[in-house]
């Protein structure tokens, strides 16, 4: 669920962070969270600072699939 939330908020030119280290009590108390339910993530969501860098270019499958062992090209 988080993924769609985040991968939604990318198409939409804006940034999300899945925060997982917090304080449970706190957050539970601050979003008035009912007995029975527990925050295991927030995510924040913003838009970006700064332009996103492009990635390094992707390699080819071929040279990281293998066939029965390593080495073994399957293309």
């Amino acid at each position: 669920m988080l993924e769609t939330l985040c991968l939604k908020a990318h198409e939409l030119g804006l940034g999300t962070v899945v925060v997982g280290l917090l304080n449970h009590d706190a957050c539970k108390k601050l979003i008035a969270l009912p007995d029975g339910y527990e925050a295991v993530a927030v995510v924040p969501i913003g838009r970006p600072a700064v332009e996103p860098k492009g990635g390094p270019p992707r390699k080819m499958v071929s040279d990281m699939v293998h066939l029965d062992m390593f080495g073994k090209k399957m293309f």
